[in-house]
């Protein structure tokens, strides 16, 4: 029976999911060059870093550590649905997905709204008719991997999928079966929207705003260094988790480690000010509360943002896709392979 796999390429963790279980690791891909693979074979690291691929003859970093080796900015849009990018990073959630070899996948690649136009790109990266057998190692372990079908998923879709359909494919009944509903998206980069009519998805409404979790990090970086340039010493950087904790509990702040926790209430509350003006404007542009019986909120932004989103949308009807807000940076590419196994199940996904 060939996989069935579902793969969110968020902005800032790319999640892989089949059934009940998923996986998600640091989205960022480093080329490793003549001299650092040199270097590393010297360590001996090609056979004891995780984070080390060989991809059809050619090396590459992932996760963190490639941040932290200049992996580069993550691509968006045409420039991401190549076969040295997309392709890439999804054989690699392949390898570390699956235990062995998977030949014939189905593979269900979530897009964001804006970024649908570039399906076809997206199954070019990855299909057998255009790569035919990838070959994948790490640590010395070698595995194959090929796609039999390859189907682009609107990310908001998958989170209303996941709030609706049972595990076992049924339809859940209450709050979201009918009437009008907005999804929200908050990524990384991107805060998508959909808006499905009695479950039914309007496609020709659904939008991306570019503006999501990572631009407020970034942000709060910037204010950190310019307000507390003593206390953190000329830092080049600051920990992207320590500023996601900071963003959740200001008041707690930033923890400095040695120079200890930067109290940011205000600097926060400034970054989510302009965020939820335009999420507000962006929402009222698509008809505002009295256009929707409910909203749905999913993504990796919904724990730190949700309480404020709530507060500026001031719909009675909002709701999490889940209520772990651990899971639910999951939740779209459940959703997908969810409504994919559907299909899959009835015949009409080959």
């Amino acid at each position: 029976m060939n996989q069935l796999v579902a793969l969110d390429c968020g902005n800032a963790n790319i999640k892989i999911a089949s059934g009940e279980r998923w996986i998600s690791f640091a989205h960022a891909l480093k080329r490793i060059n003549d001299a650092e693979l040199e270097d590393y074979t010297a360590r001996d690291e090609l056979k004891s870093n995780p984070d080390i691929f060989k991809v059809n003859g050619e090396y590459f970093m992932i996760g963190e550590r490639a941040i932290r080796k200049g992996a580069g900015e993550v691509l968006y849009g045409e420039n991401r649905y190549t076969p040295e990018y997309y392709g890439i990073l999804a054989v690699i959630a392949m390898f570390k997905f699956f235990k062995k070899s998977e030949l014939n996948i189905i593979l269900i690649g979530e897009m964001t709204p804006k970024d649908i136009v570039y399906r076809q790109d997206l199954i070019d990266s990855v299909i057998v008719a255009k790569r035919g057998i990838w070959h994948v190692e790490s640590m010395g372990v070698k595995k194959q991997f090929s796609f039999k079908t390859v189907k682009g998923y609107d990310e908001p879709v998958g989170i209303f999928r996941y709030a609706t359909l049972r595990p076992d494919g049924g339809t859940q009944s209450g709050w979201l079966k009918s009437g009008r509903c907005c999804v929200i998206d908050l990524g990384g980069f991107t805060t998508g929207f959909s808006i499905l009519n009695n479950g039914h998805v309007d496609y020709g409404a659904s939008e991306s705003l570019e503006l999501g979790m990572l631009d407020l990090e970034d942000e709060l970086e910037k204010m950190l260094k310019k307000a507390y340039k003593t206390i953190l010493r000329g830092s080049q950087w600051l920990e992207p988790l320590g500023l996601r904790e900071a963003l959740k509990d200001p008041g707690t702040g930033y923890n400095a480690h040695g120079a200890g926790y930067i109290q940011c209430t205000e600097e926060v509350d400034t970054i989510f000010a302009g965020f939820t003006r335009r999420l507000h404007a962006h929402f009222q542009g698509l008809g505002g509360i009295t256009k929707f019986d409910t909203i749905l909120l999913g993504g990796g932004g919904t724990g730190t943002a949700e309480k404020r989103i709530r507060k500026v949308l001031k719909h009675p009807h909002t709701y999490l896709a889940e209520s772990n807000l651990e899971i639910i940076h999951a939740a779209s590419a459940m959703g997908a392979w969810k409504a994919a196994s559907i299909l899959l199940e009835a015949g009409k996904l080959k």
